[in-house]
């Protein structure tokens, strides 16, 4: 399987620290994405949360729509949409309406989420929520669109629900590399021809710098979903400094080349948050002429 390499993650986010209006975000989102495309790289990411100050993008699904109008070739993947917080029969069908008129080009990442108020706010009940994605994966099966979804989550119960229905699965970014090898083995063992995909935070520069910013990010981030005192927030911040990439385009292949031997055929190069917006053009341009030809290198030699 050749490997794909995207860009991400764009969740159009107006922060305290870092705001912005967010028509010039959903209009930025387009124009990054024709520039990932100029780049060489074959898809942009968009993640999903709702109920929260920031305004963080609610509808994936449909921004992707504007993105995949806009471009020519470029794939536009979810990272993840939380198909439980969503009513079945306009979710699934808005996804069949998409893969008719751009063929292919939808990756539909999917996951169950894990924020308790965006569920109660919904109407919803998170104890339900994995029944609910449970229907949505066999709905989108039945119809057809099995090929476009990639199921987000880190657990063998997650390997298990994909693997059954000839699923792929995505691998969320403080996933290390042991645990991979594993989760890959669990997968592969049971549907060796599915994709894997993997994100990871990367930066093409200081990772000193890149250090400064994640952690107040991380934090930031973190405590949107639990209390600022909550003793799970440092181990959570924690995990992600730990697994980021930081360094020059020689380093990054190094450290990315034991997770696509372990068999990830989808890296999702996360290099785009709040604080990094100004040089997201700058990432773009570098990563797709310095690091991009390295990775496709990797990918057929180990071919």
């Amino acid at each position: 399987m050749a490997l794909h390499v995207g860009m991400g993650l764009w969740n159009m986010r107006s922060t305290a620290a870092h705001p912005a209006p967010h028509p010039e975000l959903y209009a930025t989102l387009v124009s990054d994405a024709r520039a990932a495309e100029e780049a060489g790289f074959d898809s942009i990411w968009l993640g999903e949360h709702r109920y929260w100050y920031d305004g963080w993008c609610p509808q994936p699904v449909l921004a992707a729509a504007a993105v995949l109008g806009a471009t020519q070739r470029i794939s536009v993947g979810t990272a993840v949409h939380l198909l439980p917080q969503h009513d079945l029969g306009p979710a699934v069908g808005l996804v069949r309406r998409i893969q008719a008129l751009w063929p292919g080009r939808l990756r539909l990442g999917v996951g169950l989420g894990y924020r308790a108020g965006e569920y109660a706010v919904t109407g919803l009940d998170i104890t339900d929520r994995v029944r609910r994605l449970v229907d949505g994966l066999d709905a989108l099966v039945a119809e057809g669109l099995g090929e476009l979804v990639l199921v987000g989550g880190m657990r063998p119960a997650t390997m298990a629900r994909a693997a059954r229905r000839g699923l792929g699965v995505l691998l969320p970014p403080t996933t290390t590399l042991a645990r991979t090898v594993d989760l890959v083995g669990r997968l592969r063992t049971a549907a060796p021809e599915v994709p894997v995909g993997l994100m990871r935070d990367v930066w093409l520069g200081s990772p000193e710098w890149y250090e400064e910013v994640l952690r107040p990010h991380y934090t930031e981030y973190v405590t949107a979903w639990w209390a600022p005192n909550d003793e799970a927030v440092p181990g959570q911040v924690e995990r992600n400094l730990v697994t980021a990439i930081a360094g020059t385009a020689d380093e990054l292949t190094e450290a990315l080349r034991p997770f696509l031997a372990a068999g990830v055929d989808t890296l999702v190069l996360q290099a785009h948050i709040e604080p990094t917006r100004t040089r997201r053009a700058e990432q773009i341009a570098t990563l797709g002429e310095s690091l991009l030809p390295r990775l496709r290198s990797l990918s057929r030699s180990a071919a």
